[in-house]
């Protein structure tokens, strides 16, 4: 039997989404897709990554590579005082597993034994013992086995692809998909709906993700 091509259409809303499987790629391939997808890197060594969180539930997100395993020294200096948190997250099977956090006091330093991978880091505000004032400044600096490029046995970092918004009326405008992308659409008024659609080549599994919502469910 020859194998048949086959059209799927997509109809999401302000979400990133992947699709990956049966389209000629190992699905070992597949990159990080959490809420990751936007972080800012990779984080030099020993060299201080600044940011602002602007008001409350602004998260801010960076990434960097351990070329082997070994300590790796991580250090927060910020306003926020008590309010100010990091979350280091590594990236392994397709996934993201909490390694360790760091905060609550202005330059706070830790050091952690880590294994060879990529690792992003996640910056926010908590109002749990404080209230506090934004805009808050701070700095992460992560030193020691850090590298600005990944090692051969690790992820590469790779950021979401903006879908242009061009109001899909059905899903015969629907716009292109690739595998292993990140796709950042955004829904622009009440009754928008986004439209997207891949082929399957032949007979396999696929699977389609959702990774970030914004400013609501979908």
């Amino acid at each position: 039997m020859r194998n048949r091509r086959v059209s799927v259409w997509l109809v999401m809303a302000a979400v990133v989404i992947w699709v990956l499987g049966s389209l000629g790629v190992a699905a070992g391939a597949e990159p990080d897709n959490y809420r990751f997808t936007e972080a800012e890197g990779p984080m030099g060594n020993g060299v201080p990554h600044a940011g602002v969180i602007s008001a409350s539930g602004d998260w801010d997100t960076s990434y960097f590579y351990v070329p082997s395993r070994g300590d790796v020294t991580l250090t927060l200096s910020t306003t926020a005082r008590l309010n100010m948190f990091v979350n280091v997250y590594r990236y392994s099977a397709g996934g993201l597993v909490y390694v360790c956090d760091l905060g609550a006091f202005a330059g706070e330093e830790e050091v952690h034994q880590l294994d060879s991978g990529l690792y992003y880091v996640d910056a926010f505000v908590t109002d749990h013992y404080t209230y506090p004032a934004y805009p808050i400044a701070y700095q992460v600096t992560v030193s020691g086995s850090v590298s600005s490029s990944a090692p051969s046995s690790a992820s590469t970092h790779r950021s979401g692809v903006h879908v242009q918004e061009i109001n899909e009326t059905d899903r015969s405008s629907a716009q292109n998909v690739s595998p292993f992308i990140n796709y950042v659409g955004d829904i622009s008024a009440v009754g928008d709906i986004d439209w997207y659609k891949f082929s399957v080549a032949s007979r396999g599994e696929v699977r389609i993700g959702v990774t970030k919502v914004r400013g609501g469910a979908v």
